[in-house]
């Protein structure tokens, strides 16, 4: 069925550390912003996609690590960030990572402000055909508007287009 148990826990985390600490090019980087971002120049970003799929659905693995994963995953338009948000919503405080980022402000959880800035990146999706994913985990996020914190995120997504699909109307 391909590579042993052991062999794909061994990978997610290893692989991600390498996403994490490192660039496209291999120059050590201090933010995972920069290559989240970079990803937009550069398809050697889909090397890391199946290390970060099996990481987010990984629960032997640290929650802020399974986050990060869908954070990056959400941010370059891969389904599986898509879904891992919209699984996410459906019951937010059992997600494996809410509460790791508390808003300093209000004392008060961050993460799905994090997601919905995520989901609110959509140059990605449109590329590879997972708008409507994307969409749906929107969906997810303007559920919880009146449950969670979304510092001023939740309104980056708020697009006609998006508008339109939480309205249920077909798109223009």
């Amino acid at each position: 069925m391909g590579k042993e148990v052991s062999e794909i826990r061994s990978l997610p985390l290893h692989g991600y550390r390498e996403l994490r600490g490192t660039d496209f090019d291999g120059r050590p980087t201090g933010d995972i912003d920069d290559v989240i971002y970079d990803a937009f120049e550069s398809r050697r970003r889909l090397n890391g996609v199946p290390g970060l799929v099996a990481l987010i659905n990984d629960p032997g693995m640290p929650e802020i690590e399974r986050f990060r994963a869908c954070a990056t995953l959400t941010t370059w338009g891969e389904a599986a960030g898509h879904e891992a948000v919209i699984r996410a919503a459906v019951d937010p405080k059992r997600a494996p990572w809410y509460d790791f980022s508390i808003d300093r402000k209000y004392s008060m959880s961050s993460t799905f402000a994090q997601l919905a800035h995520a989901v609110a990146e959509r140059d990605l999706a449109g590329e590879k055909g997972t708008e409507a994913p994307r969409l749906d985990a929107a969906r997810g996020l303007v559920r919880l508007a009146d449950s969670e914190h979304f510092e001023d995120r939740l309104g980056e997504a708020a697009l006609e287009r998006l508008l339109r699909h939480l309205r249920g109307a077909p798109p223009a």
